[in-house]
């Protein structure tokens, strides 16, 4: 009766195995959003230059039947922020202000790279363009102007369940803008919300 009992446990054990690993391997899609602090790295040094900004990230992502998932990516990212006394000859001091940010545009490339023993925890890399907006104001007149560059990211992701289809965590993101040859790091809260799956 003894041997009886543990063959059917050992068989419980057996079969129930594939089910939990095909509830695993759905199909489904989520929509991860986030923000936090930005620090945009450069070499630039100069009063009033401040390098330090909000960061967000909206990003729709396709997890298929394995560990390579895809996705598209935008967002916001201050690039910096300049207040400073101008004095041009003949006209008087005056307050200028110039900033620039980012929205990028991104294909999405993520992956678990240890399933079992940090199944949470992923790695993103990301490539495509920012689009790069310069805003100044001055003396009374105010410009904006836009500029398209190519750029790369790489993220690391910690995201946990707390539902069935809410997950939250935290994303550490690198970001390279070629057009400048400046970088930013960012540590955003994140969330993501799987909305489909099939």
């Amino acid at each position: 009766m003894r041997h009886g009992g543990l063959i059917l446990i050992f068989v419980i054990l057996f079969l129930g195995e594939p089910k939990a690993q095909l509830s695993e391997a759905l199909n489904n899609v989520t929509l991860e959003f986030g923000g936090g602090i930005s620090r945009h790295l450069t070499d630039m040094d100069m009063p009033g230059l401040n390098l330090t900004g909000f960061g967000g990230t909206v990003r729709a992502m396709w997890h298929p039947e394995h560990l390579l998932s895809v996705g598209i990516e935008t967002g916001y990212q201050h690039i910096y922020s300049l207040q400073t006394d101008v004095t041009p000859f003949g006209f008087g001091k005056e307050n200028a202000e110039v900033s620039m940010e980012s929205v990028p545009v991104m294909a999405v490339l993520s992956m678990r790279i240890f399933p079992r023993s940090l199944p949470y925890f992923e790695l993103k890399y990301a490539t495509g363009f920012y689009l790069l907006i310069s805003r100044g104001s001055g003396f009374g007149n105010k410009m904006a102007s836009t500029q398209f560059s190519i750029g790369v990211v790489a993220a690391a992701t910690y995201l946990v369940p707390v539902t069935g289809t809410l997950s939250l965590g935290g994303e550490l993101k690198y970001g390279y803008i070629s057009k400048i040859q400046d970088s930013d790091l960012s540590l955003q809260l994140m969330g993501s919300w799987r909305f489909l799956t099939w």
